[in-house]
């Protein structure tokens, strides 16, 4: 036979480590869900921002437009410094040389950037259209 202390004891730590246990899980997706909501939402800026500067560049007469990966990379990188109190210079010339890296590759696979206004212009197929 066990001491009716003793087991009231026990009870009670238990059931004290299940509400840690569960209050922390509640914590811990709290969490989760505000970081996943964020990166939502800055990507959605980034997106926004993306096409605002393509069709900016689109008005101003710009012959060669980058995909629109290139801006959504950029602009999310910019956000993020941002967010994170380290947008300085050296950030951002950082980001702008990984950007520039990224177009490269982006050119490099679709065959040549693409050329607005240029009939001579020629795409691979599947590569990025004037819609983006």
């Amino acid at each position: 036979m066990t001491d009716p202390a003793l087991t009231a004891i026990i009870t009670a730590a238990a059931a004290l480590v299940g509400a840690l246990i569960g209050g922390g899980a509640a914590v811990a997706t709290s969490y989760v869900q505000a970081n996943a909501e964020t990166r939502r939402q800055r990507t959605r800026v980034a997106a926004e921002l993306a096409v605002a500067e393509r069709r900016l560049l689109l008005d101003t007469g710009a012959r060669t437009l980058a995909p629109i990966s290139a801006y959504v990379h950029l602009f999310t990188g910019l956000l993020e410094l941002q967010e994170r109190g380290k947008l300085t210079a050296d950030a951002y010339r950082k980001l702008v040389e990984s950007n520039d890296e990224l177009m490269r590759i982006a050119i490099e696979v679709s065959g040549t950037p693409m050329r607005m206004n240029d009939p001579d212009a020629k795409r691979k197929p599947g590569a990025p259209n004037a819609a983006g």
